[in-house]
């Protein structure tokens, strides 16, 4: 009987952490650039008697919807690749492309993180002058008045590297490994990348987690009215 109880007790805190990873999905669904969470899991047995689990989160980078701004320093990427950003402790990586520039003419991601391109930050001045018009082609090259100044520094990993998502919407390899640069991007100016969750989709799991969560909690009980029942009969004898 104990067996049955932590049994269900592992099923139910498995779909806790579901809930949770949905939840935040959903949460994202508007996030530019922000990439979705499938939660699995792995059994554990310390012991014959008490098995356990272990959850672990996986990010799926497949394409968001390309969604038309118009915006001047607005980018998306598609296909491979992230933008590459100078952070406190090195580069991080984004597809979110939502960027600003500041009183200096350097180019900005929302949080105020340098965006690098080709030789370290971009900066969008001609002889510390604001030009008139910022045009980037598809390959990622800046042209200020239609002299080129810079190339978005696009970063790619291989397919079977894990990104950890850090403060914000940015990710760094966890194993520390090395991008290789992107001589062929593909980057769209006047466009953001949205958030590759499908609502409709969460939502659907999210009911039927609450569904399941309530079966297991009912079942839970039984199990435990009978434990209950059954030890004041062996206290009676």
């Amino acid at each position: 009987m104990d067996f049955r109880l932590t049994t269900l007790k592992n099923s139910m805190i498995a779909q806790v952490h579901k809930n949770n990873t949905v939840s935040n999905n959903l949460a994202n669904a508007n996030t530019v650039g922000f990439k979705k969470e499938k939660t699995f899991f792995k059994s554990l047995t310390a012991n014959r008697d008490v098995p356990t689990i272990e959850a672990k989160n996986v990010r799926q980078f497949s394409q968001g919807e390309m969604k038309n701004t118009g915006g001047n320093f607005d980018f998306a990427i598609a296909g491979r690749g992230f933008f590459t950003v100078e952070g406190e402790n090195g580069e991080k990586y984004t597809r979110n492309g939502d960027f600003t520039v500041d009183s200096q003419g350097y180019l900005r991601t929302k949080d105020g993180e340098y965006v690098l391109g080709d030789g370290g930050r971009i900066n969008l001045t001609l002889n510390g002058e604001q030009p008139g018009e910022i045009s980037v082609n598809r390959r990622g090259e800046i042209y200020a008045d239609g002299q080129l100044i810079n190339k978005f520094e696009v970063s790619s990993f291989t397919p079977d590297t894990t990104m950890k998502k850090v403060a914000g919407n940015y990710f760094v390899p966890e194993d520390g490994e090395t991008p290789e640069s992107l001589l062929e991007p593909t980057v769209i100016q006047g466009k953001l990348e949205g958030s590759n969750v499908d609502p409709v989709q969460e939502m659907v799991k999210l009911m039927e987690l609450k569904r399941d969560f309530g079966s297991a909690q009912k079942v839970a009980q039984t199990l435990d009215n009978t434990m209950s029942k059954a030890n004041e009969i062996g206290k009676v004898r």
